[in-house]
């Protein structure tokens, strides 16, 4: 598959402070990926720099196989360094993304208007667009007029109206009502794919990331600690990652290993016994590991059904009570753990209690020495 997007040794200071170090990745034709990091990790600067809104301080941007940035170091200047309206990309901030003065056909209509499309080319895309992300009851209304779902649709409408090859995006969602999420993505995801438009969007919210991207680029302290697939298994390679997508991670000791059975310690004399599953890497007693489970791949052991292994017994520390199951939160060995469990008659969730849960899903890698 080939390349649309390459960011290569990208690095970025603020007022001496280092936003980002040696940042490099790619997304490839087609692909949704998603830029996801804590706030203020430097995720909307990344998307600046590929825009062209903001000089990194080194480093190179490809879009295609167009060198449209580069810089050897800070001391020199930008050897290429093309204008934003030259690079091919479109952009939707994450606020302000439409003129307020115009309507919503306007404002996709413009870019249109300024690269000196003909009025037949322009309604046609227009309607193809609006066709697409249900925006035709909108059209001659201003933003203030509409919701912030069509608002966001029409920001992406006016960005990808002249079908730049690389469509950006910040913080797309956290906007819209956290009700219209869902089918907005879904509508926005269906669109995107078959457009064979190469998105980078920026995020920091889950579902976001779930919901649309097949591709993930974790920043965590100005750097890429994850570069690859929305797979629970590449994921699981990498705690610190994990942690940030909502798995729970225990890094423990193998203190027993079998060929069926392998015993992870970790806390203050805490441990838990593991039949081996095709997720659980070649181990020994000894070896320093990490233990990843999804919060969703848990369920409650009541005593009569209890098993010798794949039990973990936690202290409930919170209880919230959603449609349909408790979210909880809890501790095992001053890990914290968190659990998805379904509500039923043989199950109460009772905070401060002790409760035993059977991880069910979950894979063992071995832990990665630092230095």
């Amino acid at each position: 598959m080939s390349v649309t997007l390459r960011v290569a040794r990208v690095s970025k200071s603020f007022g001496g402070q280092r936003i980002l170090a040696d940042v490099s990745f790619a997304v490839e034709k087609g692909v949704i990926g998603a830029l996801v990091g804590r706030n203020a990790v430097g995720k909307t600067t990344v998307l600046k720099i590929i825009a062209g809104i903001v000089e990194p301080d080194r480093g190179e941007v490809w879009i295609g196989e167009e060198l449209v940035f580069s810089r050897r170091d800070e001391a020199s200047r930008a050897t290429i360094d093309k204008k934003p309206w030259e690079r091919s990309v479109g952009y939707v901030p994450a606020v302000h993304g439409l003129f307020p003065h115009l309507t919503i056909r306007q404002n996709i209509e413009l870019p249109l208007r300024k690269k000196g499309w003909s009025i037949s080319e322009i309604n046609t895309r227009v309607k193809e667009l609006s066709e697409m992300l249900g925006l035709n009851s909108y059209l001659d209304l201003k933003p203030a007029q509409v919701s912030r779902g069509v608002y966001q649709k029409a920001s992406i409408a006016r960005a990808i109206a002249p079908r730049p090859r690389v469509l950006l995006m910040d913080e797309p969602f956290s906007a819209i009502d956290i009700q219209m999420r869902p089918r907005i993505r879904q509508d926005l995801r269906k669109f995107l794919l078959r457009d064979g438009v190469t998105v980078l969007y920026a995020t920091h919210l889950l579902d976001d990331v779930f919901s649309m991207a097949n591709k993930i680029v974790f920043l965590q302290d100005g750097k890429v600690l994850y570069e690859g697939p929305v797979s629970e298994g590449d994921i699981s390679r990498e705690p610190s990652f994990a942690e940030f997508m909502g798995y729970n991670v225990i890094r423990g000791i193998v203190s027993e290993a079998s060929d069926k059975y392998l015993q992870i310690s970790f806390g203050d004399g805490f441990s838990i016994t593991l039949t081996k599953n095709s997720n659980s890497a070649i181990l020994e007693r000894g070896d320093e590991v990490v233990l990843v489970f999804s919060p969703w791949d848990v369920e409650y052991s009541p005593m009569r059904e209890r098993e010798s292994t794949n039990i973990i017994e936690i202290e409930v520390e919170s209880c919230h009570h959603m449609p349909g199951y408790y979210e909880i939160r809890g501790n095992v060995g001053g890990i914290n753990i968190k659990t998805n469990i379904r509500v039923s008659e043989e199950f109460v969730c009772i905070e401060n209690s002790r409760i035993p849960l059977k991880v069910k899903r979950y894979y063992v890698h071995r832990a990665r020495r630092v230095g």
